[in-house]
């Protein structure tokens, strides 16, 4: 791969699979995520894309290639994650080394191996064989929120979130749908994510959930797979947190609206994603319906307050149900602390997380007013590469 600034020559032999990385602006994070990867084993398996990145991350990755022969290919044009992804894909294609089976990882997202009897890439492989027999073209990942600071609130909260997830999106998968294969770790099979990302136009905030409704458009079967877990690091400043989650639902409001066709179809029929569409709107549907209700019988500032506690309590006690049954099948984690970021994530949600989700649904309306119709750029292509 040396054509593509790739020191390391794969051996690719006896696998399935690739493990593709994006890379953009994360020299915060990168050498711990490569440290991590080579203890736990699996770094010979990925390709680093380069993005176009403007830090330091491109000196990380050429002193791994240099020293480990990590495989890196880097992009003088940012191809806007699923860009970047697509690139790699067609490099690995034009030198025969593209495989069957890609998993993608942000990162800031590490697989754990601590839980596994086997080694990473066997694990892979067996849940390549799950995807197999059950005739499966993607899979969810297990997710968890990670940090080095664990008593930072924010960290807790965004525990609570993605434990959440997990119910959420083993639920879903029973009817082989989910929410979203979020990009901190997914499994599909190559040649319906290439054919998924050259029809795209690459866009960071709504390229994992572009891909997932794709997949779903398509009638391909996705499923949930516990038994890889990925870590994946959050923020833990203010700014941080919020932006990301401003960032996550202006991606989801442009997504709902762009293929409202796909999302309004599933309430034809008993759903489960209708039911998590609905679910993930309530917050909009309950600001419409307080001025209706108050405009026909008029609430004082009590009647406020309780309506708001009640709304907190519902919530809390939906992740305390959903904890406790992934708990029961099977999925773990220290009960205590779940019990803690549960109560956190509901301070955090009504003081942070409700004004983010807030401000990126009015950028998100913003952005569709300014572009009707799907915006597009052209993406990327292969003369981008960096020698």
């Amino acid at each position: 791969m040396t054509s593509t600034d790739t020191t390391a020559d794969l051996a690719f032999t006896n696998l399935q699979f690739q493990i593709i990385v994006p890379v953009f602006n994360e020299e915060k994070i990168l050498e711990k995520v490569l440290k991590y990867a080579k203890e736990a084993g699996y770094l010979d398996h990925i390709v680093f894309v380069d993005d176009a990145s403007t830090d330091s991350s491109p000196k990380i990755l050429k002193c791994w290639a240099s020293d480990e022969d990590v495989s890196v290919i880097s992009l003088s044009v940012n191809g806007q994650k699923e860009g970047a992804i697509r690139i790699a894909m067609e490099v690995l294609q034009e030198e025969g080394k593209l495989l069957p089976y890609t998993i993608l990882l942000d990162a800031d997202s590490v697989i754990d191996e601590s839980h596994l009897k086997t080694p990473v890439s066997v694990a892979i492989e067996q849940a390549i064989s799950f995807l197999d027999q059950s005739n499966l073209s993607a899979l969810a990942l297990r997710l968890e929120a990670v940090s080095d600071t664990p008593k930072n609130l924010l960290y807790r909260s965004a525990f609570s979130d993605f434990h959440g997830m997990q119910f959420d999106n083993w639920l879903v998968s029973k009817q082989f749908q989910v929410w979203v294969i979020n990009g901190s770790g997914g499994l599909f099979e190559t040649e319906i994510l290439q054919s998924i990302l050259s029809t795209m136009t690459p866009d960071f905030e709504t390229g994992d959930l572009v891909i997932t409704a794709e997949l779903m458009k398509r009638k391909a079967s996705i499923g949930y797979y516990p038994s890889i877990k990925v870590h994946t690091f959050v923020p833990t400043t203010l700014s941080g947190y919020f932006n990301q989650r401003r960032r996550w639902e202006r991606g989801t409001t442009k997504v709902l609206w762009y293929d409202r066709k796909f999302y309004i179809k599933n309430f034809s029929q008993p759903s489960l994603l209708a039911f998590y569409t609905v679910l993930h709107l309530a917050l909009y549907i309950g600001i419409i319906l307080t001025p209706i209700i108050h405009y026909f019988t008029p609430l004082t500032l009590l009647a406020y307050a309780k309506l708001l506690g009640t709304v907190y309590i519902f919530w809390q006690v939906t992740n305390l149900l959903k904890g406790t049954y992934i708990r029961y099948l099977g999925i773990r984690c220290p009960y205590p602390f779940f019990l803690k970021t549960i109560l956190i994530h509901g301070i955090v949600w009504m003081l942070i997380t409700g004004f983010a989700r807030l401000t990126g649904f009015c950028e998100g309306i913003y952005y569709i007013l300014k572009y009707p119709g799907k915006r597009s750029n052209s993406l990327p292509v292969a003369p981008n590469i960096r020698e």
